[in-house]
């Protein structure tokens, strides 16, 4: 072990003070000054060590053997080179300590405050030490108690009936130098109160007084209870309270107590017993607080939690709070009524969400490897997880469709990550959504079959048409159109379906797209509106660029960008195809046109299907609403991307963004 001289003057002859505090006062003494120093700052853990002939040796300790303390002498020993106090808030953040296996492993000590116990000489004999296992911050009148106590520890030790053979010889002589804790009265932040074993005031301290409006004049000689009790103070508790004292134990409440002029208010006491060499309880000391914002503030914050514990489990949605190893730790009523748990349950850890009880699988019942699932997501740092539909299967069979979004819980107060998810059973949804398509799909294609005959026998009667009345032509002419319109509508229908249920099948492949936009315009050629207005092109710049696409789809993209174009532009209007490459390996073209452009309340609905900015304008124009929809779905199958820039009356700019050939998939 470390030798240690007073102030770190090695080799010079040691003054009898270096050893007053070992000399002099008992084990029992210096038990009572760490008891104390835990109290006054609501800590776990002190120590006394003292300068011997041998070295820094620990003479008292609470919260830890001695043993166990004597792990942490690098405290006691950066004590010692302190003038006056070593505050450290955090021993995690302090690299003297961090290391240290009080630090480290248990009991994770993270406060530490060292006082060094300067005799009346000035020479250094030891150090008084507090810690706690949370970090922590002291105010000055915390700081200024704790040089109090180490003074008022040296005095003692100067004090002849303080020493072990006065104590032995004069039991009850303590109780009149113990009156030297006066030196604690500027010590306001607690009341302290000393009794004897009958449970009788003998000192209270200033802290006392401002809390009671009690003099230590007023209340020596008397119980507490006699005159700080009153009509609310629980009457258990009292009866708990005097049960410890007969019995010589000591005890934690909260109870309500009255000032002098008898308003009630809540107080947290923790008392202790004192005891004599011979081991025998000889008083108590009680350190008391004012604990009634706390509990205002605790119920408020339970009124709160019982809110927001109602909203919890009246959502309409299932949730389900899961740990970091993703056993579900708490769910709502609806989560107890798709997964088929009870909350109750859960308390074992047992039940998680990747459960033998049930099975995860697509939806269409193939099994979702585990790093996919949304839980994996979250631990692996996504952000969010939204609408990820799976099912979970039974062993009996049995599913449900479930849409779940998962967050991490925003609670940084939290130890370790906690994961939030709210579950939609999408079961009757995906069977309602599943006989719609099989109805349009059958309709379609029933009405499909005589509607194409229909079309080819409006044709021929269109090649005779000039010897028809006229009447009888404007009605060939309108059924023509109406067919046709019906037609494209089928189509749309089905297009839309099949990509709705990810049965659009895709042949992807490298293609001009200088080529693709020719064979559009090419298509476009016998539109209505193709003569009215002036077609333009700017590709230049992406003259040898190829895209990665489905050669007919991308086609059946951009007639309905041209057809939109030419339909909504105004005679003699200019209607402009541009492309040029973008970064990442990508090529953006727009389609520009002269029309009225697209009102800004609708610019959130463009591609929504069945969405029309004016539905009677459209109706007198043609389409069927899904063009748009269709249209942005196949593009982003495509791995590409669309948006448009518009101003009412400056016209609409749709734009497209592809892979190029070196990019592609």
């Amino acid at each position: 072990m470390t030798s240690f001289t007073a102030n770190g003057d090695e080799g010079k002859p040691r003054t009898p003070d270096a050893a007053d505090l070992v000399a002099c006062l008992s084990p029992e003494v210096l038990t009572r000054f760490t008891s104390l120093a835990c109290q006054l700052l609501g800590a776990s853990i002190a120590g006394i060590a003292v300068i011997q002939q041998q070295g820094l040796r620990i003479q008292s300790s609470t919260g830890l053997s001695h043993a166990e303390m004597t792990k942490g002498m690098v405290f006691f020993e950066s004590t010692l080179q302190a003038s006056e106090l070593l505050l450290v808030p955090d021993t995690q953040l302090d690299a003297r300590f961090s290391l240290n296996v009080l630090v480290t492993d248990a009991p994770e000590v993270r406060f530490f405050l060292g006082v060094p116990l300067h005799m009346p000489s000035g020479l250094c004999v030891g150090a008084l030490v507090i810690m706690d296992t949370k970090p922590r911050s002291l105010s000055d009148e915390q700081l200024a108690a704790m040089l109090n106590l180490a003074a008022l520890l040296v005095q003692c030790a100067k004090n002849p009936l303080f020493t072990t053979t006065a104590l032995h010889q004069q039991p009850a002589a303590i109780k009149e130098p113990i009156k030297g804790l006066e030196r604690l009265t500027s010590y306001r932040a607690h009341a302290m109160v000393m009794t004897n074993r009958s449970g009788e005031i003998e000192w209270v301290n200033d802290g006392f007084t401002a809390l009671t409006g009690f003099s230590l004049a007023e209340v020596l000689g008397k119980r507490p209870g006699a005159f700080l009790q009153g009509p609310d103070t629980d009457p258990l508790t009292v009866k708990a309270m005097q049960k410890a004292i007969q019995e010589g134990t000591g005890f934690h409440v909260r109870v309500i107590n009255y000032t002098k002029s008898g308003s009630p208010y809540w107080i947290g006491i923790s008392c202790s017993p004192t005891m004599d060499d011979e081991g025998v309880v000889d008083g108590f000391i009680a350190l008391e607080s004012d604990v009634t914002e706390e509990l205002a503030l605790r119920q408020q914050l339970q009124q709160q939690k019982n809110f927001f514990e109602s909203i919890f489990q009246s959502n309409i949605n299932a949730i389900t709070v899961l740990d970091k190893h993703g056993k579900l730790i708490k769910v709502n009523r609806g989560a107890e009524a798709i997964l088929g748990i009870e909350e109750h349950k859960l308390a074992d850890g047992s039940i998680g969400y990747s459960d033998p009880v049930w099975q995860i699988t697509d939806l269409r019942g193939l099994p979702i490897p585990a790093e996919q699932l949304p839980f994996s997501l979250l631990q692996a740092g996504k952000e969010l997880v939204t609408d990820f539909r799976h099912n979970i299967v039974w062993p009996n069979g049995d599913f449900r469709s479930l849409s779940i979004n998962g967050a991490v819980l925003p609670d940084t107060e939290l130890s370790t990550p906690q994961y939030v998810f709210s579950i939609q059973d999408i079961t009757e949804q995906l069977r309602l959504e599943q006989l719609k398509s099989e109805f349009v799909a059958s309709v379609s294609h029933e009405l499909r079959t005589p509607l194409t005959a229909i079309i080819g026998g409006i044709d021929l009667l269109q090649t005779v048409a000039s010897a028809l009345p006229e009447r009888m032509q404007k009605l060939l002419r309108m059924s023509q159109l109406n067919a046709k319109r019906l037609h494209a509508l089928i189509n749309d229908l089905l297009d839309f379906e099949k990509l709705s249920v990810g049965k659009m099948d895709l042949r992807l492949e490298p293609m001009s797209l200088t080529a693709l936009v020719q064979q559009s315009i090419e298509s476009m050629r016998h539109y209505p509106a193709a003569n009215q207005v002036q077609l333009s092109l700017q590709m230049a710049s992406v003259e040898d660029v190829r895209v990665v696409v489905d050669e007919r789809r991308f086609i059946q993209v951009l007639t309905n960008l041209l057809s939109n174009a030419m339909k909504f532009s105004p005679i003699n209007g200019k209607v402009m195809i541009e492309a040029f490459p973008i970064q990442h390996n990508r090529v953006k073209l727009w389609v520009h046109d002269e029309g009225p452009g697209i009102p800004k309340k609708f610019h959130r609905r463009v591609f929504e299907k069945f969405a029309q900015a004016d539905s009677c304008d459209t109706r007198q124009r043609g389409g069927t609403g899904l063009g748009l929809a269709i249209t942005k779905q196949l593009i982003e199958n495509m791995a590409g991307s669309i948006g448009f820039e518009s101003e009412e009356g400056k016209g609409a700019h749709f734009w497209l963004e592809l892979p190029t050939a070196e990019n592609g998939p």
